[in-house]
């Protein structure tokens, strides 16, 4: 099984070719129901040096800080400036867990479509 750190973002948008270059649609998600889906056990309270930074948090959490963006998908939050502070407590699941939902899914790699402007 592939390491969680190749379920970055970018796996989980639709990919176009666009005049000859592969572009993601940053509009586009398929998460679906992502967060009622994935089993969530563990908490953990955010630290002081972890504030605005759900990188460090993935990399306490995960030994990664790719995993940032299910973190904050998890969590609802939006605004890590003001959501992402000292003393919030959050859930999460375990990596193995995260692994396989990830791969079961959500691992979306192919072009969907070829357009020309």
């Amino acid at each position: 099984m592939a390491d969680i750190r190749n379920y970055g973002r970018d796996h989980f948008l639709d990919r176009y070719i666009v005049d000859g270059v592969e572009e993601l649609d940053m509009q586009s998600s398929y998460f679906g129901d992502f967060s009622e889906n994935l089993l969530c056990k563990n908490y953990a309270i955010v630290k002081y040096s972890e504030e605005h930074r759900p990188d460090l948090l993935s990399y306490r959490l995960y030994g990664t800080p790719d995993m940032w963006w299910v973190l904050l998908k998890l969590n609802g939050i939006s605004d890590v400036w003001h959501d992402l502070v000292q003393g919030v407590t959050i859930k999460y699941p375990d990596s193995q867990y995260l692994k396989v939902f990830l791969n079961n899914h959500f691992n979306k790699n192919e072009v969907i479509d070829e357009v020309e402007r």
